[in-house]
């Protein structure tokens, strides 16, 4: 029997014809095609042989063979059907995408879905699961689609739910042969769904191609170090030839860890409280990982340094010993945002606005460079406030200056993120919405929800502002802080008592 022949890719036209199957993950590229192809003589076999010798089985022990022998066909028809109902290719068009089965006996070509038609898109990661298990869900909303009961049937294996006019199917990301096919229908559901059915995860997962990201490869080469090469370092730890002693560690997060230190004078030894933000760079992912890891410490480094503003942490130094980079940074005597929320510090309207008016403050003047800095990761957490009232910003790792159009990391946490910068292209507008995020976390005692207006319970005319902060769309935002912090300053609440 001659194999049909698939689809043809035109990447110019955007249409691609992607492979996959759902045992991908156990299989190398190469043997899970050869796997696929070869299944049903490798079954034929399996059974015939199974067939014979319980038949001969049978035969020695004087049973009679026909129940035993239905029960292999009974099961060898059942995983033939299996097999038969696995799709192996994805085909997609700017308009629409479908499914297809192509297999030996016969070649099935589901009906095109209609990008319009698609309800909701996420990945998902199984709990406890590993990371090879996670997958894509995208429900279809088949009410203006003719009815396929064949399709419904060959979809059962990929199905997770099925409901009237609507049907949810779930392809693993590991069931895609090539990473660059990964790579495709991720992007193809970014550009062709509605924005509103793209969920948070999808949005913000990192689209590598071939080529594993630098921050993944910097984990990856975390997890596979000696554990005490990473471990934290103990207290009156000596670094730099003695010019700084290790104090307390502070915290952690991402791929740093923050200790209390003191730095020594080299001239007069004086000692000056400080804090030191340590990086562990990688040493197995090449010299070009290590070195893309050590430019972005220098990065932040250098941008810190440029800002001369009371709102804004200063970074002091930067230097490496071994395998680790430190940033020397100014010590901040206090507690971030969300902890004097949590413990019921901040509680009051004018307290929470006279705040609000210092973080308007420090993102005018970052809005205010040339070219403008978008900070990307405004949130409770990165803003601290002092003993003298300064709320202070901290943690640029993520900010970057707008010299291009776009970019293409997604950076921040989710509740706190505006839609645009889930996609990878964020503004100075994605700091007011953070900050409209951040000031509704700090009225109502709880994270917002992600991609969404958010309205606290407080008094109408801070709620409107709170709302005009983080209207999802660009357009019916605030287009400057300022317009922001004038609204907050007719309030006429400006205080501070904490």
């Amino acid at each position: 029997m001659t194999r049909p022949l698939l689809p043809i890719s035109n990447a110019q036209a955007e249409h691609f014809v992607l492979h996959y199957n759902p045992n991908r993950s156990s299989f190398s590229d190469n043997s899970a095609s050869l796997a696929e192809q070869n299944f049903p003589a490798f079954a034929g076999i399996l059974f015939g042989s199974m067939a014979l010798l319980g038949l001969a089985a049978c035969l020695c022990l004087s049973i009679n063979p026909i129940p035993y022998l239905a029960v292999v066909l009974a099961l060898g028809l059942v995983l033939l059907s299996i097999d038969m109902t696995r799709p192996t290719n994805l085909e997609l068009t700017p308009d629409g995408f479908r499914i297809l089965w192509l297999h030996p006996l016969f070649f099935y070509t589901g009906p095109w879905l209609d990008y319009r038609a698609i309800a909701h898109v996420t990945i998902c990661q199984p709990e406890g699961k590993p990371a090879s298990e996670r997958f894509f869900e995208v429900t279809i909303d088949t009410s203006t689609l003719p009815r396929h009961s064949d399709f419904d049937l060959m979809c059962i294996p990929i199905t997770s739910s099925f409901k009237k006019n609507q049907i949810t199917i779930r392809l693993l990301e590991s069931g895609f042969f090539q990473a660059a096919d990964r790579t495709t229908f991720l992007t193809t559901m970014r550009k062709r769904v509605a924005p509103e059915c793209q969920s948070p995860d999808l949005v913000a997962l990192d689209t590598f191609g071939d080529v594993p990201s630098y921050t993944a490869l910097w984990l990856n080469d975390l997890q596979s170090r000696d554990k005490n090469e990473t471990k934290c370092l103990p207290n009156k730890t000596l670094l730099a030839n003695g010019g700084y002693e290790i104090i307390e560690r502070l915290g952690s997060g991402g791929q740093s860890v923050v200790y209390s230190a003191m730095q020594k004078d080299a001239q007069s030894g004086q000692l000056t409280p400080c804090v030191l933000k340590e990086f562990v760079l990688p040493t197995h992912g090449g010299h070009e990982i290590k070195k893309r890891a050590l430019g972005n410490i220098q990065r932040e480094h250098a941008l810190l340094q440029s800002f001369n503003h009371p709102n804004i942490v200063k970074s002091l130094d930067l230097f490496t010993e071994g395998s680790r980079a430190y940033l020397v940074m100014e010590r901040i005597y206090g507690s971030s945002l969300r902890q004097l929320v949590d413990e019921g510090k901040i509680a009051d309207e004018k307290t929470i606005v006279s705040l609000a008016v210092q973080m308007c403050a420090l993102l005018e003047y970052l809005h205010g460079c040339e070219p403008p800095v978008v900070h990307r990761d405004f949130t409770p957490e990165n803003l601290l406030l002092a003993q003298d009232n300064q709320v202070k910003l901290i943690d640029f790792n993520v900010a970057h200056r707008l010299e291009s159009a776009s970019t293409k990391t997604v950076a921040g946490k989710h509740a706190y993120i505006s839609p645009e910068q889930f996609r990878g292209k964020p503004t100075v507008q994605s700091d007011i919405y953070s900050f409209g995020a951040s000031l509704y976390f700090m009225l109502m005692k709880k994270d917002p929800e992600p991609i969404s207006k958010s309205v606290p319970a407080s008094s109408d005319a801070l709620a409107q502002i709170v709302a005009a902060c983080t209207q999802p769309s660009e357009a019916l935002r605030y287009t400057s802080i300022s317009q922001a912090r004038n609204d907050l300053m007719a309030l006429d609440l400006i205080t501070l008592v904490i």
